[in-house]
């Protein structure tokens, strides 16, 4: 499948008092995007980076998209978001 659009998503949640971040993700036609594995390992780090930490980071994680178009209806726990256009 072929990329048609890339769309903000902010990810926060505080995990060890971290910021929240905000990623760009690129999306198919069907409006599935994925994280790719540099955009998860940064999540990762950013949320936590502890080894052996048990905080759970990315996959606690809450997010937001915030492209007015797009409405995300799946969560990212399996590194990626499915899209519906508003």
């Amino acid at each position: 499948m072929s990329i048609v659009n890339t769309v903000k998503v902010r990810f926060g949640g505080g995990f060890h008092n971290s910021a929240d971040k905000i990623i760009n993700i690129k999306i198919n036609q069907i409006g599935e995007g994925f994280l790719s594995e540099y955009q998860r390992k940064s999540l990762d780090r950013h949320f936590c980076g502890i080894p052996n930490c048990l905080c759970g980071g990315l996959y606690r994680a809450d997010f937001e998209i915030l492209n007015d178009e797009y409405k995300a209806v799946s969560s990212p726990c399996e590194h990626s978001i499915f899209l519906i256009k508003k």
